[in-house]
């Protein structure tokens, strides 16, 4: 039963078989959270706005044409509609300081997490997602977790592909700064207290 494609559920539950919605609901909702958390930064409204976003795809099922994959019509609505609450917050966005960003080499971040557990390695990287603006965090995530193809972040964004690969870089360099501040504090940290 979990093997059935996503067109054969969509064609079923537009048939009546409004039950087997549920395979479709539990297939995407752990990426669907991930991409509303990022944006939200609040588990209770990520939780709300997947929640919200099901209930449309369902109402809306109908017309979707399946040109494309069904999860990126999802995540779509999922981003849309944590993009609306954000707005509907009207809370005041913090906004990172590219000056204070810029990274002179091109290292990867990588051998920067040599030592640590992958326990570690996940907590750092989750940090230095948090620090990330909301698109760009968004963009990370839809890239690496859910591993789209620009052209499918395109679709669900509706940012142009262009503009997608400079988010892309700049969130890299980021992240690859932070990498670089946390291993240079551990490091002072670890000479202080073996002087």
């Amino acid at each position: 039963m979990n093997n059935l494609s996503d067109a054969y559920i969509i064609d079923r539950v537009l048939s009546g078989d409004k039950q087997l919605f549920a395979q479709l609901v539990h297939r995407y909702s752990a990426m669907a959270y991930t991409i509303a958390l990022r944006i939200l930064e609040n588990k209770n409204d990520a939780e709300e706005v997947v929640q919200d976003a099901f209930v449309k795809v369902f109402e809306n099922l109908a017309s979707f044409k399946q040109k494309s994959n069904f999860s990126t019509w999802l995540y779509r609505i999922v981003y849309n509609t944590a993009i609306s609450k954000i707005r509907s917050r009207k809370s005041e966005a913090v906004s990172i300081d590219y000056k204070s960003m810029q990274i002179e080499d091109e290292d990867s971040y990588e051998p920067l997490l040599y030592g640590y557990t992958g326990e570690e390695a996940s907590l750092l990287v989750r940090k230095a997602l948090a620090m990330l603006p909301e698109d760009e965090r968004t963009i990370v995530t839809l890239y690496y977790l859910n591993e789209s193809k620009i052209n499918e972040i395109h679709k669900i964004t509706g940012l142009s592909k262009s503009n997608i690969k400079i988010k892309l870089f700049r969130a890299r360099k980021k992240i690859m700064l932070f990498f670089k501040k946390y291993a240079e504090i551990n490091y002072t940290v670890y000479s202080i207290n073996t002087q």
